[in-house]
C-alpha cells in the first residue's frame, strides 16, 4: 500500500472521529469528556494529515518537474 493511500485512510478516519465528537457535543451528552477528546484529537489529526498530504503532493510535483 502506498504512503499516500495510508495518509488518505488516516484522514478519513480522523474526519469520522471529529464528526462523532461534534455530534456528542451537540446532543449534550451527560459527560462531555469523551466528546471533547474525540473532537480535539480528530481535529489535530485532520490538520496534521492535510499538511502531510500537501507536503507529499508538493514533493511529487517538484520531482516530476525535474524529470
Amino acid at each position: 500500500m502506498s504512503k499516500n493511500i495510508r495518509v488518505v485512510i488516516g484522514l478519513i478516519s480522523n474526519i469520522i472521529l471529529f464528526i462523532f465528537g461534534i455530534r456528542g457535543l451537540l446532543i449534550n451528552e451527560p459527560t462531555p469528556f469523551a466528546s471533547y477528546l474525540f473532537t480535539i484529537s480528530g481535529l489535530i489529526g485532520v490538520i496534521a494529515l492535510l499538511m502531510e498530504l500537501k507536503k507529499r503532493n508538493n514533493t511529487e510535483s517538484k520531482t516530476s518537474k525535474q524529470i
